[in-house]
């Protein structure tokens, strides 16, 4: 195996496990609480950390409309009509 496909394989193996570190701590803060709005806040830090995202928004289907639930920087976080 030559050490460009090694790198390849060694980068993907380190986006899988950092996926599966926030599956599972995202499981275990959905399991601790009963305040989703707080799981969702929680759950939107640790992607934005592991990540390194710069936005990232987590939306609900409700009545055939996506609704905005928590977000980090999204540009109409803090617009009710949203």
């Amino acid at each position: 195996m030559d050490s460009i496909t090694k790198d390849y394989l060694a980068t993907k193996h380190e986006q899988k496990d950092r996926i599966l570190d926030i599956l599972h701590e995202t499981s275990r803060i959905i399991n601790s609480s009963l305040e989703l709005d707080s799981i969702l806040k929680t759950i939107v830090d640790i992607v934005i950390k592991k990540l390194q995202f710069y936005e990232f928004s987590i939306l609900f289907l409700e009545n055939d409309r996506l609704i905005l639930k928590e977000g980090y920087n999204h540009p109409r976080k803090n617009d009710p009509s949203y």
